[in-house]
């Protein structure tokens, strides 16, 4: 849910009621390790594509003109990816192509 951004990723949480006073602690962890999967798919030359983060592990989206590069590169397409996440998912529903 969205109300979660602010505590988990924002890092802001209460510290009296009603927000009266809150404290601020970021943590960027994830966005780190999606920003760390997205350069690495960059190299290896890939575009108009997203890497999420879903229950822990990185789902790869790519458009259906990308689909087959990544499925016949695979193994190196897991090794770009596998030092930000332990597991990795191809979602084989193809992204629509930005504009």
């Amino acid at each position: 849910p969205v109300y979660l951004c602010g505590r988990h990723i924002l890092g802001v949480a209460p510290t009296a009621p009603g927000y009266a006073q809150y404290e601020v602690r970021p943590n960027p962890g994830d966005l780190r390790r999606v920003e760390g999967a997205e350069e690495a798919l960059m190299e290896l030359g890939l575009s108009d594509f997203r890497v999420r983060v879903r229950r822990g592990a990185g789902l790869i989206q790519v458009t259906e003109g990308q689909m087959p590069f990544v499925l016949e590169n695979r193994l190196e397409v897991i090794g770009r990816v596998r030092p930000f996440f332990d597991e990795i998912y191809l979602d084989l529903d193809a992204r629509k192509a930005s504009l």
